[in-house]
Parts: C-alpha cells; structure tokens; sequence
C-alpha cells in the first residue's frame, strides 16, 4: 500500500534536518580550518618581522625627532625665573606622558610584547586566579574539582592567551598595528578610565595615530572558536565560544586597568612602607 502524502512529510522534514546538521558540520569545519590558517599566517607574520633588524622603524621616528630638536629649542626662550615660579604655584599637567609611544614598535619589541603577554608575571598570576574559579565552580565538569582539574584548565587558559597574542601580534604587523597599552600617567582618574575602555578597543597605527584594533577583533573571537577544537565537549560549542570572547574582550579591559593603576598603588604602598 503506498502511504498517504501526509506520512511522507515527516520524512521528508528529517531528511531537511539531517541535511541542515551535515551543512553545519561542514561549516564548522571548514571554520576549524580558516582558524588553523590566521594562527598559521600569525606566526609565519610575527616570525618574519621578529628577524627584522629593531632599528627599522616607521617615519614616526624623524617625526619624532625634530618635535623633540623643536621643544629643545623652543625651551632655551623660557627665562628660567618664571619657570621656576610658575612650577612653584602648580604642578606642570602639560608634561609629557613619559609611557606615550615617541616611535613606531619595532619587531623585536613585537615579539617581546607576545612574549610577555603570554608568559609575563601578570599574565601568569591571573591564570592562577582563573582556574581557581572554574575549578571552584567545576566548570568544565569533565576537568573535575580537583588539583589535577585546576591544572588542565590553567594549561586551557594558557593556550588561549598565547593563540589569541599571536594572532593579535601576527596580524598586526601585517598592517602596523601597535598591540602595546601607553599610560596616561599626567590625566585625571576619570580620563584614565575612560582612555583604558578606550584603548581596550582602539590601538596605534604606524603614524602614531589612534585607529580601531582590528588584530585584537579577529584575535580574541577567532582564538576562542578556533579551541573549540581542543576543548572538553560541553564548553566546545558556538555559545561558550561567545561567552568567552565576552570575557576576552572584558579581561583585556581589565587588563588596561591594571597596567594604568598598578604602578601608582605601587608607589604609594612603598611610599608608606618608607
């Protein structure tokens, strides 16, 4: 007997299903390798420019240079009584930031940068904290709530950061983007605060110019969904890959913060220590 056209609906509909589920597959792979190629690009990129020699730099740096012979001379016309009076009444707020970039990044401290940010003090201690977290809240629960858990998802955290500097790194040299934070030592804490949002989602160009940090938009989503191949299966997934790049994005702010801060707190805890 042959089935009515309503039996044959349902089939029909699971065979879209089944169609739709293959597609994704394929998508994701083929996303896993896209992934693969940036990192790959990122490194061959940050392994290229780290053999360059460190005293090619950008125009920025003869830029640089006559700015500097100008305020020279420019401060020779000063008659030295009413600096001294005037630095007397009020500090200079028009000094210069001592942590503002005065050339363009050198391969070499690229590289350095890369390095640090993945294996300096700062971004060690913080994987202490982070895998003291997960391994708390048991998440993922395939590490479990042990030592041994706290380890696997510290060594979980330490191949994110690394991916996501090198991509970051990598690709910025190929357009001369400038992962590095500069302080704004000389402003008042609400500009502070609001350069380290800023800087969060903005970084410097070769000319020295703000621009957006399009190296940092592809490097932390892209580092994120590319682990997903790595990962435990129940964090291995489009939503937690997207949480993660929130949490990415947000440790980077925070991360701003510090770098703008610490060195303040620093001197005033030693200076009352002394």
């Amino acid at each position: 007997m042959v089935p009515p056209a309503e039996a044959t609906y349902p089939r029909k509909a699971q065979q879209r299903i089944v169609h739709i589920l293959k597609l994704s597959r394929m998508q994701r792979a083929l996303l896993r390798f896209a992934g693969f190629a940036v990192l790959f690009i990122s490194f061959i990129s940050l392994n290229a420019f780290a053999q360059k020699p460190a005293n090619q730099l950008a125009p920025l740096n003869a830029d640089a240079k006559n700015i500097e012979a100008k305020n020279n001379n420019d401060s020779k016309n000063f008659d030295s009584k009413n600096i001294d009076a005037k630095s007397n009444d009020a500090p200079n707020t028009n000094a210069p930031n001592v942590d503002a970039p005065s050339t363009y990044i050198t391969s070499r401290q690229r590289f350095q940068w890369f390095v640090t940010s993945s294996v300096g003090p700062t971004s060690l201690a913080a994987g202490l904290f982070t895998a003291a977290f997960g391994t708390a809240r048991n998440t993922p629960k395939e590490y479990g709530p042990h030592w041994e858990g706290y380890g696997k998802r510290y060594a979980m955290r330490f191949t994110g950061i690394a991916t996501s500097n090198a991509m970051e790194a990598g690709l910025g040299a190929l357009w001369g983007e400038d992962p590095r934070y500069f302080r704004d030592a000389n402003d008042p804490i609400k500009a502070r605060i609001d350069h380290a949002i800023l800087t969060t989602f903005t970084a410097r160009n070769r000319q020295g110019e703000t621009m957006p940090a399009y190296a940092r938009f592809i490097a932390i989503p892209g580092n994120n969904f590319l682990s997903n191949t790595w990962r435990a299966d129940s964090e291995a997934n489009t939503k937690s890959a997207a949480i993660r790049s929130v949490y990415g994005v947000l440790g980077k702010m925070g991360g701003n913060a510090f770098a703008e801060f610490w060195p303040d707190l620093k001197r005033l805890a030693f200076h009352h220590g002394n």
